[in-house]
């Protein structure tokens, strides 16, 4: 019995095609950690597998035209999928994987696919037993080599190995564009390399088999190529966690702010709470606050534990942690709005969450109402906020819903509108706005509560806290805002006249509102120093200004103008000195050309290098260099 025939037409395909399956498995359904990349491959791991699974079937399929018509079906797959998937999976050029680029690289395949199909047909004349298993013969088309006028066992293995020379050759750029750049951008780098490696075994393992006409070493090669393509992507995946752990960081804060300040945002907070796999119909906001006599701080520790008894009570990502400050969290979760079973539900949650944590045993919490939808969430989340500050008052270690506190009546006729638009100036640092808001809401306060001193209170507390909240939602330095809060509960609680407590209210808004100010310009300074140094780090590529925007995590638009502010360029008129930089440099220095130069310093066009760089420096390249060589 032909062995070697049966391991390598069958028992290898078949073996590689599992073990690709169950990568596809992993990357399509357990990873959570999905990026355009990654989805490429995924597609690369499925098409590639169904081409190894392919062999044995079409093997054992039955004599003609059966194994031809599945081997044309494999081959086109093969080239038209498999190949320009694995190539568009390469992370090496983030941002440029749009439609010409999608096109440029497909469109080759499926044409290299359509000429293998094509002339495997026309020269197909049959089928052959290649061997038998027993008395079961083992078909394969019978493709004659040399047979004018189509030559088609030779286009078709040409076909393959140009596959094979194109992904090398693209492979190979890749890692010598690694090897130039060094070790200075870690793991991106690492990452590309051995993506990149895996392609090179890839290639060389099935031009090798194409050519001498032994398909089981592509095979075999499968299984190692998959293994370090694999781990590229895998660092690739690990990369992203990280980035997306600091936006999640960004995107918790902003839900905040929107939550709490901010009107008409309902779809922005629905695509922040999509980003984080939480649906969109949450309504209920709970707020958290440890006593300050037990004031301990957030320990991560302690939130995973409260997110995986939520978990569990709940189900999986349908609630919301926020950390807000040091010393509160905040909850978001869905609670049906039947009245009396809704808060019933509510305290049941925290009161579950109290007693399975002992950490919690020191925490207030205060509870909002659970509404329609994320339009009003922000009106549970002051509820919240005004129940956690009456439980400290009374006595602290309480769970507080809003209805133990505010009857129908009142509750219309809170002056929430007012409110936000006091928050918001504090939160943008408009001094004068915010005074503005603050005289009418501190009028309509006292008015809402009447003559009951305790509620005024409460009211006062929730104010202090949540312009404290505000502050640092709007980039506010979080500890001088944390120490300074301390000292405002403390000074507020022996205010007594109205007319005291505004002006007090109105130096310690400027007070806050300065912080706010100050740390905004501190972050736009460090923004603009680390995009700085990225593009001094990347002026060789083709970096534009959204690249260099993500990778300080900021949005385009706010990026060009703190950059524009703060660095007294334009980001193109920065990157553009960079680069004349750089180019001075290299003609100083080096015997490179102008061409070498050019491109080196990310201009793939030497006309456009030379007329800018005489435009910025009144001399072309090559006067600059000989001018260079005089002195």
């Amino acid at each position: 019995m032909p062995l070697l025939a049966i391991f390598g037409n069958i028992l290898i395909p078949a073996l590689s095609g599992i073990i690709l399956f169950i990568y596809f498995l992993y990357f399509a359904f357990i990873e959570e950690s999905k990026s355009l990349s990654t989805g490429y491959f995924t597609i690369f791991l499925i098409s590639f597998s169904v081409f190894l699974f392919g062999r044995p079937v079409q093997i054992l399929s039955g004599a003609h035209p059966v194994p031809l018509i599945i081997n044309n079906i494999r081959s086109f797959l093969f080239s038209a999928v498999t190949i320009p998937m694995v190539i568009l999976a390469d992370f090496s050029q983030p941002g440029k994987e749009q439609r010409p680029r999608l096109l440029a690289i497909i469109i080759p395949g499926i044409i290299l696919g359509l000429v293998y199909c094509l002339f495997n047909t026309l020269t197909t004349i049959g089928s052959e037993t290649i061997f038998a298993i027993g008395s079961y013969p083992v078909f394969d088309s019978a493709t004659p080599a040399l047979t004018p006028p189509f030559y088609g066992r030779e286009v078709t293995n040409g076909v393959y190995m140009i596959l094979a020379a194109i992904l090398f050759i693209d492979s190979a750029g890749k890692i010598r564009r690694v090897r130039r750049l060094g070790e200075k951008e870690g793991l991106p780098l690492r990452k590309i390399y051995y993506y990149n490696t895996g392609k090179i075994i890839f290639a060389l393992t099935f031009f090798t088999g194409a050519l001498l006409h032994q398909w089981w070493i592509y095979y075999v090669g499968s299984l190692a190529s998959v293994a370090f393509l694999g781990y590229g992507v895998a660092l690739d995946i690990q990369e992203n966690r990280r980035r997306m752990q600091k936006v999640i960081a960004y995107i918790r804060e902003d839900l905040i702010q929107d939550i709490s300040i901010d009107v008409n945002k309902h779809q922005q907070v629905s695509d922040m709470l999509e980003l984080l796999h939480i649906p969109g119909d949450i309504n209920t906001f709970v707020v958290l606050k440890e006593s300050a006599l037990n004031h301990t701080g957030n320990s991560d520790s302690l939130l995973r534990d409260m997110a995986l008894i939520l978990d569990r009570i709940l189900g999986k990502n349908q609630s919301l942690l926020m950390p807000m400050g040091t010393d509160m969290v905040g909850i978001c979760l869905f609670i049906p709005r039947e009245a009396d079973a809704g808060r019933s539900e509510t305290i049941r949650i925290c009161e579950f969450l109290k007693q399975s944590l002992e950490a919690l045993h020191h925490y207030d919490f205060g509870i909002g109402r659970s509404y329609a939808g994320l339009e009003d969430l922000k009106e549970s989340y002051h509820e919240a906020v005004n129940a956690v500050e009456y439980a400290k008052a009374i006595e602290g270690g309480q769970v507080i819903h809003i209805t133990d506190l505010q009857d129908e009546e009142n509750r219309r006729e809170y002056p929430l509108k007012e409110k936000n638009a006091f928050l918001a100036a504090v939160k943008m640092g408009d001094r004068d706005k915010a005074l503005e808001q603050l005289q009418r809401l501190m009028e309509l306060i006292y008015r809402y509560g009447g003559d009951t001193d305790t509620l005024i209170k409460v009211r006062l507390y929730e104010l202090l806290g949540t312009m404290i909240e505000s502050a640092i939602s709007g980039g506010g330095d979080v500890d001088s805002l944390l120490e300074l809060s301390d000292k405002l509960f403390a000074e507020s609680a022996i205010i007594r006249n109205q007319s005291q407590l505004i002006e007090w209210l109105k130096a310690r808004t400027v007070e806050i509102i300065s912080i706010v100010a100050d740390s905004h310009s501190n972050r736009s300074k460090s923004i603009v120093r680390k995009a700085q140094a990225y593009i001094k780090e990347h002026y060789a590529e083709a970096i534009s200004v959204k690249d260099v925007a993500d990778a300080v995590c900021i949005s385009e638009s706010y990026f060009k103008s703190i950059f524009k502010k703060s660095s007294g360029f334009s980001y193109s008129e920065y990157l553009t000195n960079v680069r004349m930089e750089e180019a001075k440099n290299l003609l100083n220095n080096t015997e490179k050309s102008v061409m070498e130069i050019s491109l080196d310093v990310g201009y793939h066009n030497p006309n456009s290098f030379s007329s800018l760089f005489k435009r910025e420096t009144g001399m072309t390249p090559t006067q600059y260099k000989s001018a260079a060589g005089k002195k």
